[in-house]
């Protein structure tokens, strides 16, 4: 019981911890590609989709080093809220 509490617990502790680097990072750095995509990711974890694709699509325009995993989990937000196309569209882009 004990160990499922913590599960629990530490996951919680574990954003807690991750947002929080995560601010601090775009505090020092406000347009750090990588700072943006792991906030997107947690806002997607929130779900907050849409704050989340906005970040996603700025890491795109900007940081193309990243465009490849910010696409795949743009991708997997729109296949989440059932906009298919749209993911079809977002992943076509890295084909063609």
């Amino acid at each position: 019981r004990s160990l499922e509490r913590y599960g629990v617990l530490g996951l919680a502790t574990d954003l807690s911890r991750g947002r929080a680097a995560v601010e601090q990072l775009l505090r020092v750095k406000p347009l750090s590609g990588s700072g943006r995509l792991l906030k997107a990711r947690l806002l997607q974890f929130d779900h907050h989709f849409d704050e989340a694709i906005t970040l996603l699509d700025e890491v795109i325009a900007g940081h193309p080093d990243l465009q490849l995993e910010a696409r795949v989990v743009k991708a997997g937000i729109l296949t989440v809220q059932g906009r298919f196309d749209a993911a079809t569209k977002t992943c076509a882009a890295l084909v063609f």
